[in-house]
């Protein structure tokens, strides 16, 4: 269930093959939830780089270096988890483990960790 306006941009974001490039959520019941309009729009500026046009309006260089100041790095640090993730399922199967099947239990911290950032901030503080 999508309940924020990130959590919408974040779910386009994931469609495979996204080249969207006009999007209005204007009028949207959540798009206003807890941010303001700029916010918002910023945000999908950032997260959906084909846009060329939020809410009627054109996106021009000004508001798409506005949108990468506020939430370059928060939009960065989502894409480098989305890539580990993806990195953890394209990766084969250790054979030993499928052999004695277990074959389940491959990276299993792994792919635990990678849904609790609080678990891997403990961890490091073990090392």
């Amino acid at each position: 269930m999508l309940r924020s306006h990130e959590d919408a941009i974040q779910y386009l974001k994931k469609c495979k093959f996204n080249k969207l490039e006009v999007l209005k959520m204007a009028d949207n019941p959540f798009v206003y939830q807890g941010t303001g309009e700029q916010d918002y729009k910023l945000y999908c500026i950032e997260m959906l780089r084909c846009l060329k046009y939020l809410d009627y309006e054109v996106i021009d260089e000004q508001m798409r270096t506005r949108a990468h100041g506020k939430y370059g790095e928060q939009v960065a640090e989502l894409e480098n988890t989305e890539t580990e993730k993806k990195e953890l399922v394209d990766k084969p199967i250790d054979p030993e483990l499928m052999a004695a099947k277990i074959d389940c239990t491959d990276r299993m911290l792994d792919k635990l960790l990678a849904n609790d950032p609080d678990a891997q901030n403990n961890l490091k503080h073990l090392g």
